[in-house]
């Protein structure tokens, strides 16, 4: 199942020290004066599903942010094509020690794609999901006007608080394989992946 044609895969395999599952809290690192901070922020995921489109996960349309709808997930009318779902995840976000200021919707889907090599061995490639933007966030700290929004996704979490919110993406079941999802945070050796469980 390819992703698109102008995606490079980002990496070939998770390392299993930074792979999580659903439901248990996966640390997320953050910096401070200059220096990584490990487990500063838990997020854990308690729920994911694939719906044929928002409405069947109780989201309104006014709710969503309907300017993200890339034109690749449409057909010549202007409609979502049939082959494009709505990926729709729950998750705890519980700041222990990372900076305040800390977007804590800073997440990220990819998508795994196997491929055989001489008959025999299967290689995962990932790529990342495409638009990469969620279309539907439970918390947004800004306002609507018309149909831009300010600030949607700016949501800061103070030291000690913790916080469960909704997130939503669009997703081309064409291109890419929602068996084999991952959603990602951090970077480098400090990146973590929890694979979503549909």
């Amino acid at each position: 199942m390819p992703g698109l044609a102008e995606d490079q895969p980002q990496q070939d395999d998770i390392p299993q020290k930074q792979l999580g599952k659903m439901g248990e809290p996966i640390g997320a690192m953050d910096v401070k004066n200059g220096k990584a901070v490990a487990c500063a922020m838990f997020y854990t995921i308690s729920k994911a599903a694939l719906f044929d489109n928002f409405e069947m996960a109780g989201i309104e349309t006014d709710e969503m942010v309907s300017f993200l709808t890339d034109e690749s997930l449409t057909d010549g009318n202007g409609e979502l094509k049939p082959s494009v779902k709505f990926l729709f995840i729950e998750l705890t976000a519980q700041n222990v020690k990372a900076n305040p200021e800390r977007n804590i919707t800073d997440l990220r889907i990819i998508s795994a794609q196997t491929a055989s090599y001489g008959g025999k061995d299967t290689k995962d490639s990932f790529f990342d999901l495409y638009p990469a933007e969620p279309v539907y966030f439970s918390n947004p700290k800004g306002k609507r006007i018309g149909d831009d929004w300010k600030e949607y996704y700016d949501y800061k979490l103070p030291v000690g608080q913790t916080k469960t919110f909704r997130v939503g993406w669009y997703v081309d079941t064409e291109k890419y394989d929602v068996k084999n999802m991952y959603l990602t945070f951090g970077y480098e050796e400090y990146q973590k992946y929890i694979r979503i469980e549909i």
